[in-house]
């Protein structure tokens, strides 16, 4: 009777059930998912200013590296138990990657050019280079 009641009580212990009233959304398996949140990508490239956003590929300022030893670290993002979450703005089709170096949107399967992904005013400093050009021709003697 009493190793009954001792089995009852350690089992009652470890089973961490939870009741209609008190179980979180997605159910009591859920709390693991969502106590451990998301971690960053790994740091990867020249001084580490870049991102892992595959298993070798890494961008950051600099631009891309793909299957070079800049990307041998990232590697080790396979190894993770948990997802990363890449930095940057969202871009792409549906919206389903990420900014990841100026003009570079990349998902989890390639990286593309994207306009959407362009931060410095390229568009502003060529407008002004044509308007300095046809300036400078128009003040000239082309003759």
């Amino acid at each position: 009777m009493t190793t009954t009641v001792i089995v009852m009580l350690a089992t009652l212990a470890l089973c961490g059930a939870c009741f209609i009233r008190n179980c979180p959304p997605g159910g009591k398996r859920s709390v693991d998912l969502m106590a451990r949140g998301t971690l960053p990508c790994l740091t990867c490239g020249p001084g580490n200013e870049g991102q892992c956003v595959g298993p070798k590929t890494c961008c950051g300022p600099f631009g891309c590296y793909m299957g070079t030893d800049e990307t041998l670290v990232c590697l080790k993002e396979n190894e993770r138990t948990t997802a990363c979450e890449i930095r940057g703005q969202s871009c792409g089709a549906r919206a389903q990657g990420n900014c990841v170096a100026e003009g570079i949107c990349c998902d989890s399967k390639a990286c593309a050019m994207n306009d959407k992904c362009r931060t410095s005013g390229d568009d502003t400093s060529s407008a002004e280079l044509l308007s300095l050009l046809n300036k400078i021709l128009q003040g000239s003697d082309l003759e």
